[in-house]
């Protein structure tokens, strides 16, 4: 059965597991926001993940226990 899980992403490397899942074909969401930032004196508009480390994903339990399990395998 498929389902929304909401996926916690260590170290700030939410970005990262979304390109991951994206070219896996994996239906995913990491809510973004614009946030103004300070870089060498200027404000800037940045587009940045809203939460941290957090990214939701529209999967089977089993799927993703497979690819946590195939994640670990290749650290």
């Amino acid at each position: 059965m498929m389902n929304w899980f909401a996926i916690r992403v260590s170290y700030g490397r939410v970005l990262k597991f979304s390109t991951q899942l994206q070219e896996l074909g994996v239906q995913h969401f990491v809510p973004m926001a614009k946030k103004k930032v300070v870089k060498d004196g200027k404000t800037v508009t940045v587009t940045a993940p809203a939460v941290s480390n957090l990214c939701f994903v529209y999967s089977t339990k089993a799927f993703l226990d497979d690819l946590f399990r195939g994640m670990g395998e290749n650290r």
